[in-house]
């Protein structure tokens, strides 16, 4: 993933550490005086302060990963790690010996992540100053966006027989390819003993929450753009202003990324995504109402809808209180295709043997011959397109959310 999709850009030094901004970078140096300027990467201070790159922490080495016990990693240039205990207690794993460790529980600077627990106990309880080891390699951006992009990991983890089958297939072993990285929780006043750094093999966060919308509530986030790039069209041959909707199935009819935050789940291999349930499932009825409406007046599906939060122990999310989602929902829009060029209308209706095959669900690998990861410039160009559309036709929402 680096060299594909950083290396472009300049990016892919994985021989570097990633600090918020300059004014932190020096900061980081002042406590540090044997690193300098140029072992650090620095986002570019025009875009966004603030984001957050999803993994998820699987199991330590030689452990299986479970519903309960698969826990939301996210990383930050600034901070990394997971705030909360899932459902304040020990996580259990199975495995020859059924083990339980603490999990989460903070933060560590970024830079620092991926090294041993801080010495004492009373350090690892957290503070500005905490004395620990060098992580013996830099936690860089290559390596938070190959464990953000590795989908593959929980299937590894769980699955022997196809752990082998992989490594007699590319003839290497399969689990050279998980990453794997020491982490350690802070612990507090319930857990105060120290406990050391173990190796935990990540993955993808989208095998926890593949919308990022977790986190946010996690952080009681009041207004929240939710953005569901799915390769899961609405489904056509269900009524979903039906007052029986939710005793369908729903599986394959609409995103299982945005299923399970109602309750309604319908998981794919390798997700674990029966804890997530954040809200009412009747909000889902009305969402999916809503959908509809907008998909039969040839509308880009975009919704706003205000909730309320439930209380959800494994995320260390706090209940009571209302959130307002803007739902964005990359499906099939007819003003949108209807009013393309003609060159490129006649390209988008030859389907799978035109140029623009999966529109707008174009695959994530390989949707071109030959090509990883890449699209042509005519497929950026659409899909950047049918983003800005999606906007610019719902202006008046946007600019209300965000008075």
């Amino acid at each position: 993933y680096a060299k594909a999709v950083l290396e472009p850009f300049g990016l892919a030094n994985r021989s570097q550490f990633m600090a918020a901004n300059e004014e932190s970078l020096q900061e980081i140096l002042r406590r540090n005086p044997s690193l300098s300027s140029d072992q650090f990467q620095v986002p570019n201070p025009l875009r966004p302060k603030t984001y957050i790159m999803g993994g998820t922490i699987l199991a330590p080495v030689g452990l299986l990963a479970t519903e309960t016990s698969a826990v939301s990693l996210q990383m930050s240039p600034d901070y990394t790690g997971s705030p909360f205990y899932p459902k304040d207690s020990l996580v259990h794993y199975k495995g020859k010996d059924n083990r339980e460790f603490l999990v989460g529980g903070g933060f560590v600077e970024t830079f620092a992540f991926g090294g041993s627990a801080p010495s004492s106990a009373q350090g690892q309880m957290g503070g500005e100053a905490v004395e620990m080891e060098a992580p013996p390699t830099a936690f860089s951006l290559a390596d938070a966006i190959g464990i953000s992009s590795a989908a593959f990991a929980s299937v590894l983890v769980n699955a022997g027989w196809l752990t082998s089958a992989a490594s007699f297939v590319i003839g290497h072993e399969a689990e050279e390819y998980l990453p794997v990285k020491d982490v350690w929780p802070v612990t507090s006043k319930k857990f105060s003993t120290w406990r050391p750094a173990l190796k935990y093999q990540l993955g993808d966060g989208a095998e926890v929450d593949n919308t990022g919308m977790m986190a946010l509530l996690q952080r009681k986030v009041p207004k929240i753009v939710a953005v569901f790039g799915t390769n899961r069209e609405l489904a056509e041959d269900i009524d979903f202003c039906d007052g029986n909707v939710l005793r369908l199935s729903l599986k394959n009819k609409v995103s299982n990324d945005l299923l399970d935050k109602f309750g309604y789940v319908a998981e794919n291999p390798g997700e674990y995504l029966i804890y997530n349930q954040v809200f009412h499932a009747d909000d889902l009825a009305k969402l999916l109402c809503k959908f509809e409406k907008k998909r039969e007046s040839g509308e880009a599906l975009v919704v706003q809808q205000d909730m309320e939060v439930l209380a959800n122990s494994k995320w260390g999310i706090e209940g009571n209180w209302r959130v307002s989602v803007i739902f964005v929902y990359l499906n099939s829009c007819k003003r949108f295709t209807l009013n393309l060029p003609p060159e490129t209308l006649q390209e988008v209706e030859k389907g799978r043997w035109g140029r623009f095959a999966n529109w707008p669900h174009f695959k994530t690998s390989s949707q071109n011959s030959g090509k990883f990861t890449s699209y042509t410039p005519e497929q950026v160009n659409l899909l950047a397109a049918f983003g800005e559309y999606m906007i610019r036709s719902n202006t008046e929402m946007f600019m209300r959310f965000f008075q």
